[in-house]
């Protein structure tokens, strides 16, 4: 078992950070697809292996601080397990990989049990060749290299000789079992679609997890879990036992109606020298309900008309498509499950009630929309601005009103201390009435209470959303001079603008990829720097300012991002997120200069020291060109010592703090 742990650990390493170009592989011919199992619960597999390890270096290199060699590193490990400096016998051209199936014997301690797959050349002459390998039980070989830590492997033939299929010694007798499990009559490649499998032969690393297999047996496990938990939260407060306990009902009905519905997970790396791929996959099961709100819209736009609207200078920018039949699917089912988790006769009338007004608003929805996002000083402590197309502008507007209190009365139900309250026609601009929706936070009875402190000290009593509607477009704004950003938006022409800035980076990058109905881009910089305004518009219970741990952000200008895009389609819903090497290092960097800055806050004391009572003033001589005698009496702290001290090292301070008094 220790070996397995190894082995499943570098292989786990290179999964997560392997670099490495897309191969030419056929994926009908896929050797590993046809050997495993269709019951396989998971597998992880790197194809290519040498080049991928060395992709992986030219990635990573100058954001490690210390100089390492992925490729070395794996290799001493496989030259540990296998005792032969050359490695001779093993394709390290090849596609390893590690899988695991569950025990057939239900009563087994390890429900699960895998072994790792090795490309050989030939699996006849690398036991011949290796002076390590001897004989096993039925027919199996243990391969024990005399200076390994990782102890005995034992191994078997595998698809025709061309794998070694290995187990530690410790679990020697889990290998007839997956050796079994490889004959089965259908193979994992029957159970995938066309493009798992594209990706799984294709792809530098890949992985899979069959979502069906683990809801099928472990759902009972934690259906019970969320029940304790709901029991065991209740218990602690018994004034939020009533939200708990609907929130937790929500909670195991949505497990058992989405989980129960997936059947598959996979995920590949995909990348280049200077930038990492990481797509994800969602597949449903062919015919449930969550395969039917997984469907592509036929009369989806191509591009996007809404860049114009964006904030360059926000941390967080988005484009979407919209497929309002999926959506209502979805908000269908969010109901069911809603319903499902209330007892209340009540609550489920309104419920009722909010379906329909779905129902209505989506009919008059559009199908795109735009959002931008950053953290910022002042209360509320965002910048949020937002616009979604409008197919029926009147139906949107008359909606409203029945909309917020729909909203109020399931918070009511849910019991959430929150009430919105729409106000129309606040102001108008150009003819087009300005409307706000106001957040009231239910304030406690007790004035220390700490949660309402916080609450009031990151909102204060403006949490409003500006809101306005033209004949096709919905725009929302929050944060400090929103009403502002508003009319601003107002003022923009309707024609879709050239895109700029960060998601110009995200839509070149995403250029020619499936993941194109959903793209964001995600500026870690400028997150950052947007948490440096929030924080420093707040202050402690005493009054005193937070310490400013972001300020050491300042000169750095970030002109990369994460990338984000998004894909639903037959099924699936695919996510690509990619992660530039220069925004990485940028991250690197940024999260250096944040931990120096917190260091030497905390040796900095929190006040400037103040001069001793029984301290005398040293006088100041009659004759300013007599020499002057060394004063030996500490002096009071003025505007100008002030200055020195804020200029003065960490160091230089305790120096000043002891010479003080």
């Amino acid at each position: 078992m220790k070996l397995i742990a190894k082995f499943t650990k570098i292989l786990s390493l290179s999964l997560i950070i392997v670099i490495c170009t897309a191969g030419n592989v056929n994926a009908a011919d896929d050797v590993l697809l046809n050997m495993l199992p269709d019951n396989c619960l998971f597998c992880i597999r790197i194809n290519d292996f040498n080049n991928s390890l060395g992709k992986l270096d030219a990635y990573i290199g100058g954001i490690s601080p210390i100089p390492v060699s992925t490729a070395m590193l794996v290799n001493m490990q496989l030259i540990g397990i296998t005792g032969d400096p050359m490695l001779n016998g093993i394709d390290m051209g090849g596609d390893f990989a590690i899988f695991g199936i569950m025990n057939p014997d239900k009563t087994a301690a390890i429900p699960v049990i895998s072994g790792f797959l090795i490309p050989v050349k030939s699996y006849a002459d690398f036991v011949k060749n290796n002076p390590n390998c001897k004989p096993g039980d039925n027919g199996s070989t243990i391969l024990s290299a005399p200076n390994s830590l990782m102890g005995s492997v034992i191994l078997t033939e595998a698809a025709g000789g061309q794998y070694a299929l290995a187990v530690s010694d410790a679990q020697k007798g889990t290998l007839g079992i997956l050796k079994s499990a490889m004959s089965a009559p259908k193979p994992l490649s029957a159970k995938l679609n066309v493009s798992q499998s594209q990706n799984a032969a294709t792809a530098p690393s890949w992985a899979y997890v069959n979502l069906g297999l683990l809801y099928g047996t472990w759902q009972p496990e934690v259906q019970k879990m969320l029940e304790q938990a709901q029991h065991q939260i209740s218990a602690t407060d018994k004034e939020i036992a009533g939200m708990v306990a609907f929130a937790m009902k929500m909670y195991a009905e949505a497990f058992k109606q989405f989980a129960g519905d997936a059947d598959s997970v996979t995920v590949a790396l995909t990348p280049e020298p200077t930038v990492l791929s990481i797509d994800t996959i969602l597949r449903a099961k062919d015919g449930s309900e969550l395969a039917g709100m997984l469907a592509a819209d036929p009369q989806a736009a191509k591009g996007f008309s809404m860049t114009g609207y964006l904030d360059n200078t926000s941390a967080i920018n988005g484009l979407m498509k919209l497929n309002p039949t999926s959506l209502q699917k979805m908000y269908d089912k969010m109901f069911d499950i809603m319903a499902a988790a209330s007892e209340d006769t009540e609550f489920a009338e309104q419920t009722e009630k909010i379906r329909t007004l779905t129902k209505k608003t989506m009919a008059a929805t559009g199908k795109e929309a735009a959002f931008s996002f950053s953290y910022a000083g002042g209360k509320p402590p965002v910048k949020l601005r937002e616009v979604v197309a409008v197919r029926d502008s009147a139906a949107m507007k008359a909606l409203m009103n029945d909309s917020i209190e729909c909203a109020n009365l399931m918070y009511q139900a849910m019991g959430l201390p929150a009430t919105l309250k729409y106000q129309p026609g606040v102001s108008t601009y150009k003819g087009t009435p300005i409307d706000t929706i106001a957040i009231s936070i239910k304030t406690s009875d007790d004035p220390n209470d700490p949660a309402q402190a916080a609450i009031k000290q990151i909102y204060g009593d403006n949490l409003v959303y500006y809101t306005a509607q033209t004949q096709d477009k919905f725009f929302m704004t929050m944060g400090s001079g929103s009403q502002e950003t508003l009319k601003a938006m107002l003022d923009q022409p309707a024609l879709a603008a050239t895109p700029t800035g960060d998601i110009k980076v995200a839509m070149d990058t995403l250029q020619n990829t499936p993941y194109t109905d959903f793209v964001c881009s995600v500026n870690v910089i400028n997150l950052f720097k947007g948490m440096e305004e929030m924080l420093q518009s707040m202050t402690l219970p005493g009054g005193e300012k937070i310490p400013n741990v972001f300020a050491a952000l300042k000169d750095i200008q970030s002109q990369s991002c994460l990338v984000l895009g998004g894909s639903v389609t037959d099924g699936q819903i695919g996510m690509r997120l990619s992660l530039p090497k220069q925004h990485l290092m940028d991250i690197v960097t940024a999260t250096l200069k944040i931990q120096e800055q917190a260091a030497a806050q905390k040796k900095q004391p929190q006040q400037w020291p103040q001069t001793p009572r029984n301290s005398v003033k040293t006088p100041l001589p009659q004759d300013p060109n007599a020499p002057q005698a060394p004063s030996t009496a500490p002096k009071a702290a003025g505007p100008e010592d002030l200055q020195v001290w804020n200029a003065a090292s960490p160091h230089r301070q305790n120096q000043m703090i002891r010479r003080t008094g």
